[in-house]
């Protein structure tokens, strides 16, 4: 059976969705399209790009990223 874009905790029945989970600069990158140093030199310290839920490592929830991108996009057209 596909999960498609959710997350399971090994050994619980507890189904995160993909949105909801904490993602580093690896996976924020992916979704900005640059590299993950990228994140944090230039992305992260910008007005309006989500707070962070962990420093060490950089930690922030994918909802809020992917938000935040598209109004960024947006506004970059």
């Amino acid at each position: 059976m596909a999960m498609g874009r959710v997350a399971m905790l090994a050994g619980d029945d507890v189904i995160i969705p993909w949105t909801e989970r904490a993602i580093g600069k690896e996976e924020v990158a992916l979704l900005l399209g640059c590299e993950p140093r990228g994140v944090l030199e230039r992305h992260a310290c910008r007005p309006g790009f989500p707070a962070r839920i962990q420093d060490k490592p950089a930690m922030w929830i994918a909802k809020e990223v992917v938000a935040w991108r598209d109004t960024w996009m947006r506004r970059a057209a």
